[in-house]
């Protein structure tokens, strides 16, 4: 027997990509997504290395009008968070997970191993 398949997705996610929260908020043009990555380091060789997602290609019937990262719980935004939370011994460490994995105007997010990032997604209609 075959199944008709439906998929709100342009294209496939990597295979090391899951998505684990797609929800509406408030609005009903906002969405909280919240991506995974699936493998930890030197789990395989393709599958650790770090995953790009295109978020255009989750909306593909809508554009894109605004992305924040937020922080896990999605509470507030990951940029504030940032900035006020305490640095040991006022050393600020360098963390190459972060601060750096968003391109072309926003829209393309870098996972690395094991990482989850959440993020509110505004689409217009």
């Amino acid at each position: 027997f075959s199944r008709p398949r439906f998929s709100l997705l342009k294209t496939s996610l990597p295979d090391n990509v899951m998505v684990l929260t797609y929800a509406v908020l408030n609005e009903e043009n906002t969405f909280l997504l919240r991506l995974a990555h699936q493998y930890g380091r030197d789990e395989g060789e393709a599958h650790s290395d770090p995953a790009y997602v295109n978020l255009q290609d989750l909306y593909p019937e809508h554009d894109i009008a605004s992305v924040t990262e937020k922080t896990l719980s999605a509470n507030q935004d990951r940029a504030d968070w940032e900035k006020r939370r305490l640095r040991w011994n006022n050393v600020m460490l360098e963390d190459p997970a972060r601060g750096e994995g968003i391109a072309e105007g926003g829209l393309v997010v870098m996972l690395k191993p094991l990482e989850i990032r959440t993020f509110e997604v505004s689409v217009t209609v």
